[in-house]
């Protein structure tokens, strides 16, 4: 196990100083960030509501996606501008360690720990800007939590309803980790408290778009909006980004 007891003394704080200075001295975000992220977080604080139909292009499809990340970078851009949406994520990369210093105090090995968990993960997020840590973060959440419920259930709860409303991607980690503590009959009931956040967004893509986890499982929820059918595999055309303000134009300065 780690021997020290403190987060500012061990090489996770060091990784996290290195990786917060990378964010913040750097212009470089990465394509996605750029055309994807920041556009549709500019629609959300532009029009505070999500467009009821969506149009074949680019940035309408992630209107329907799990919306915690464009809502973040909406509001840190609209107060704090570029250097606010960097803060919000240095303090993404700095719940990553805090966990995983959490968890290496559980770890036998933490050399092991470190190979096989850390470095893996590590060189998931820092190539671009995305919601793949966030799905780290909170599978580090309910590790914790399989190891002690007791002292780890806030943070379980925090970091999976974070994870759920990040990306469709953590949905078969959830409900896995979830028949897992319902067959070993282990405390369950906590783990189902997360979905309280998560079933308005569902809700709405039902109002809205037909399918609660639009565009997925297309062929579990047809429809005959011919926009909606053109966004369903990034098959519609590339289209414009909306951008009534030039958000990327002061990142490629």
């Amino acid at each position: 196990m780690i021997e020290t007891k403190n987060f500012f003394n061990t090489k996770y704080f060091a990784l996290f100083t290195v990786c917060s200075l990378g964010l913040i001295l750097t212009q470089q975000t990465g394509t996605d960030f750029l055309y994807y992220y920041l556009p549709t977080a500019e629609y959300l604080i532009d029009n505070l509501s999500f467009p009821a139909t969506l149009s074949p292009s680019y940035i309408d499809g992630p209107m329907a996606f799990p919306p915690i990340e464009f809502i973040a970078i909406a509001l840190t851009y609209h107060f704090f501008g570029v250097l606010g949406v960097k803060f919000y994520y240095v303090l993404k990369v700095l719940a990553f360690f805090l966990l995983f210093f959490e968890l290496s105090k559980h770890s036998r090995n933490v050399v092991f720990l470190d190979l096989f968990l850390l470095i893996p993960t590590f060189l998931i997020f820092t190539t671009i800007f995305n919601t793949d840590l966030n799905v780290a973060i909170a599978s580090l959440g309910i590790i914790l939590y399989l190891i002690n419920e007791k002292k780890y259930i806030w943070v379980m709860m925090i970091s999976v309803a974070y994870g759920l409303l990040s990306k469709y991607t953590f949905l078969p980690i959830y409900f896995s980790c979830l028949a897992y503590l319902f067959l070993s009959k282990r405390n369950w009931k906590y783990f189902l408290l997360p979905l309280i956040g998560y079933i308005p967004f569902l809700l709405k893509n039902i109002a809205y778009y037909h399918n609660p986890i639009f565009p997925l499982a297309y062929s579990l929820f047809p429809s005959t909006n011919k926009y909606e059918l053109a966004i369903v595999g990034w098959m519609g055309g590339a289209g414009v980004a909306y951008s009534s303000r030039t958000v990327t134009g002061s990142l490629l300065r």
